[in-house]
Order: structure tokens, then C-alpha cells, then sequence
């Protein structure tokens, strides 16, 4: 697993140089939310990760597809959101494949798997690589789902932020959607960009990437 608190193919980040974040986004694909996440995010020339749903994907495609046409990545977040933990390798494994091959089907090949709940062990990181995936977890957890307040989501992602941090956030999450204007204006203040899980990895080799803002 990626060592965090773990191809939908991206586009080239908008900016150059300076540190990087990666905002990430669990459990839509959330018609509407996610519609207005990501004219949020071209507002300041930012991207995404979104870790979608197999079950849900499938009758939001066409959102799927305008997450890539924006730039964003796309991650596999299982068929169904169930925790892998309690099920075997056959239905773990059908998890994780049936979200992959309907991804394929439209052209978009995830890189990362991110378990529902974070629950994960060896098998299933295993499992996921024989599936072409590499498991990610965050670095930082906005607590969205714990029912917090737009200014409680805010002024945890703002302490938090730090170059190279991986940020969960989830789709369905009205008080994230809320808190973003401010967390995007305030990480951009600083000089960070927003990037793809992807092109932050890329970039961890680049000094500039991972030095804190002046």
C-alpha cells in the first residue's frame, strides 16, 4: 500500500512548479455535487481524484466522463462500498474487477484502489494489484462524514494542508461542498496547487513539489 495516514488517465496539471496537493473524492459518482465540484475546481484551476462506486458509475457515466474531460482522475472504490474485510478473495476480488472492467468500458484505466472505509489488509492489496491497482489510502481526513460544519471541514483540511498531502473528501458530503471555495482559495494563497493523485506522485521527485509555501 502507498505510504499515506496507501488509468484514469489525468491531464497535465494546470501551473507549474510550487508545492502540490491532491484533493481526493470518495463514494460518487453524485450528480449535481460533483457537477458543481468540478466547476469549483476549474474556478481556480484545480483537479481532482475521484474514487467512484462500480454500482453507482454505472448509471452516472456521462458524469464520469465529464470528471475526465476536466482533467481529474479516476480511482476504483469497489462495486458496491462494502468492507472487503468481510467477504473472500472470490467476491473481494469481484469487488474490485467489475468496477474495473466498467471503467475500461469507457476508455478510463484507474491506477489506484482505495477500499471503502479504508479497511484493507494484505490480501486485498494483493488482490488489487493482480487487478492492475496500486491500494491509497489519505493523509488527511476532513471528518466530512462524521455531519461536521462547513467552517469545522474548512479549518481542519486548512491546519492540515502540507505538500504532498493526500486530502479525503467525499462526494454525497453537502458540508464539503460547501467548505471548498475556502479550502481552494486559501491552499492557492499559500501557492499550493491542486493536482491528481497521479501527477503528485510524479512529482515527489521535483524538490519544488514538496517544499513547504514561502
Amino acid at each position: 500500500m502507498a505510504a499515506l495516514s496507501s488509468d484514469g488517465a489525468a491531464a497535465p496539471s494546470a501551473g507549474s512548479g510550487g508545492p502540490v496537493l491532491a484533493l481526493t473524492f470518495d463514494d460518487g459518482p453524485e450528480p449535481g455535487r460533483d457537477d458543481e465540484i468540478l466547476r469549483l475546481l476549474a474556478r481556480h484551476g484545480a483537479v481532482a481524484t475521484f474514487f467512484v462506486i462500480g454500482a453507482t458509475a454505472a448509471a452516472h457515466l456521462e458524469l464520469v466522463g465529464r470528471m475526465v474531460a476536466a482533467g481529474c482522475e479516476i480511482g476504483n472504490h469497489s462495486w458496491t462500498h462494502v468492507s472487503l474485510l468481510g467477504l473472500g478473495a472470490e467476491l473481494q476480488r469481484e469487488e474490485v474487477r467489475r468496477t474495473n472492467e466498467l471503467l475500461a468500458g469507457v476508455g478510463i484505466r484507474p491506477r489506484w484502489f482505495r477500499p471503502p472505509f479504508g479497511h484493507t489488509d494484505a490480501r486485498i492489496e494483493a488482490i488489487a494489484r493482480e487487478e492492475g491497482l496500486e491500494t491509497v489510502l489519505w493523509s488527511l481526513d476532513s471528518r466530512d462524514w462524521a455531519r461536521q460544519s462547513p467552517e469545522e471541514i474548512a479549518r481542519r483540511v486548512i491546519a492540515g494542508l502540507a505538500p504532498g498531502a493526500v486530502i479525503l473528501l467525499h462526494s454525497f458530503a453537502a458540508s464539503s461542498l460547501a467548505a471548498l471555495p475556502r479550502i481552494l482559495d486559501h491552499a492557492t494563497s499559500l501557492g499550493y496547487r491542486c493536482v491528481t493523485l497521479s501527477e503528485s506522485r510524479r512529482l515527489e521527485a521535483s524538490p519544488a513539489a514538496l517544499r513547504p509555501p514561502s
